[in-house]
């Protein structure tokens, strides 16, 4: 599993080179990256996009692939902005936002695609974040998985850009001995389009799990669970 995700990490970076390259030996693609400022979409506006990613999908309007890139609005990160002297505690989730972009330097705002309204439905909100998207063929939804308090919320849509629903609250003590996770993300292999949940318990970073992403009778669902690291690390419980 390290082996090939190094393999793919070194391919991924080649192709970004191969197509930086034209046919007149300009990197004519290539933009930079500025780092320690605050980022602005296209049009000037703030980027609010806290423990999220960045994840490839087909584009349903112009059938073109784009980023798509997912993260958390917190009411705190506008106060920050505006008084960057000053820390703050606490994480107050207004959204789930979606940006898309071409060349990973120009944004552009999608809108947010998971609500607060929606995500009360499963009750008072303490902590959101850490959130993946992956897309499932068989049966043409997205699928986002986020941290809701002590467990996993799945939202489904059908474009990963509309508005996110509930689908169902994982409990993961079936698999890791506790209801939620520590740090997650999702991983889809390029080679054959499946889709992972990549996650830590909630306690420490000292195990890793997989589970593959996909179908069952309670609808889009994790299918396993395989322990793929336990050594050192450190972290703390992160649920309010």
């Amino acid at each position: 599993m390290i082996l090939k995700t190094r393999h793919l990490f070194l391919a991924a970076l080649c192709a970004l080179f191969a197509g930086c390259a034209s046919s007149d030996g300009i990197c004519s693609g290539f933009k930079k990256i500025t780092n320690d400022i605050f980022w602005d979409t296209g049009d000037g506006q703030p980027i609010y996009s806290q423990g999220g990613g960045v994840f490839r999908f087909t584009d349903p309007r112009t059938g073109r692939e784009k980023y798509y890139w997912y993260g958390v609005h917190y009411k705190e990160a506008e106060l920050y902005r505006a008084d960057p002297v000053k820390e703050y505690d606490r994480c107050t989730f207004l959204s789930v936002t979606c940006y898309s972009s071409e060349d990973l330097v120009d944004w552009t705002f999608e809108g947010d695609v998971l609500t607060r309204q929606e995500a009360e439905k499963n009750g008072h909100i303490g902590w959101m974040g850490r959130i993946g998207v992956a897309f499932l063929p068989d049966a043409e939804l997205y699928a986002l998985f986020i941290q809701f308090n002590g467990h996993v919320l799945i939202a489904v849509s059908d474009s990963p850009v509309k508005e996110f629903t509930n689908h169902r609250l994982l409990n993961m003590e079936q698999w890791i001995g506790s209801s939620g996770t520590g740090d997650q993300t999702v991983f889809t292999d390029p080679d054959t389009g499946e889709s992972y949940l990549v996650y830590s318990r909630p306690n420490g970073r000292n195990r890793i799990f997989v589970s593959q992403i996909g179908l069952t009778e309670n609808g889009v669902d994790l299918l396993d669970c395989t322990e793929i690291y336990k050594g050192g690390g450190s972290g703390r419980q992160l649920y309010v």
